[in-house]
């Protein structure tokens, strides 16, 4: 209950601190947002039908939280999808970076039941999409998926965050995007945050997924706003952050 409080009460200081758009002085991060925000992308009616789906199936699903609270979890799968699943519609701004930055391998970690892997895959036919979910029945979920719909370009495992970026420190992988969306604490966000240069593209955007979820998460960002000095750019959404690594661009945080 206190986490719902404090995503209230930031939301508040968001909305009465944030920043109109005409403030971003630079034209490539104006040209991000309008890239991300003003362009209606289409999502595709597969998904719609999947998300539908979902929303009525009364299926028990059992796991082992990997989460913050590391608990033992039953319950039904759309009482699960409602909770972890944000709309569609929110989530087409990824589309909409990644094709501004041209992108040409995404990493997602945290991948649910695989709605913004299979979005960004439909998206983007000839990205290659890597999907890290932890929970082994989830991960079933987007396996099924991209079998059903085909997704050639949607490669996902069963992994635990800081084993699958090990992997690909080894495979010498490198990611214009990758989007954090699964360790909600402080302790494993700034974790991630501390392996992840190693697989970064030399210009590339990380999106950190709900940095208001608990006091715990903003305690994170807030960290990352003040102490890395990796990143050229961290700009705060309400419920998350972008980290934007280019060195054309001068250091500064943004609201907007």
């Amino acid at each position: 209950m206190k986490n719902i409080f404090f995503r209230i009460y930031h939301s508040l200081i968001y909305y009465f601190t944030k920043k109109n758009a005409i403030n971003i002085h630079s034209p490539y991060l104006y040209q991000l947002y309008l890239e991300a925000y003003r362009i209606d992308y289409r999502i595709p009616q597969e998904l719609i039908s999947y998300k539908y789906t979902l929303s009525k199936c009364n299926d028990f699903i059992e796991f082992q939280s990997i989460g913050s609270n590391k608990k033992y979890i039953k319950t039904k799968v759309k009482t699960w999808q409602k909770r972890i699943s944000c709309k569609l519609r929110k989530r087409t701004f990824v589309v909409g970076i990644a094709r501004y930055i041209e992108a040409k391998k995404i990493l997602e970690l945290g991948g649910g039941f695989g709605l913004t892997s299979a979005l960004l895959s439909l998206s983007l036919p000839n990205v290659e999409i890597y999907t890290i979910e932890g929970v082994d029945v989830l991960n079933n979920y987007i396996t099924n998926l991209k079998n059903s719909l085909q997704l050639k370009n949607l490669y996902n495992y069963n992994l635990d965050f800081n084993i699958a970026i090990d992997r690909f420190i080894d495979e010498n992988k490198k990611f214009e995007l990758i989007i954090i969306d699964g360790s909600h604490d402080y302790e494993s966000s700034i974790q991630i945050i501390n392996k992840i240069p190693a697989i970064l593209s030399d210009k590339s955007i990380v999106i950190i997924d709900d940095i208001n979820y608990s006091r715990s998460m903003y305690q994170a960002w807030e960290e990352i706003i003040k102490n890395d000095d990796f990143f050229e750019i961290k700009w705060e959404r309400n419920s998350y952050g972008l980290l934007i690594k280019n060195t054309d661009l001068s250091k500064q945080y943004i609201k907007v």
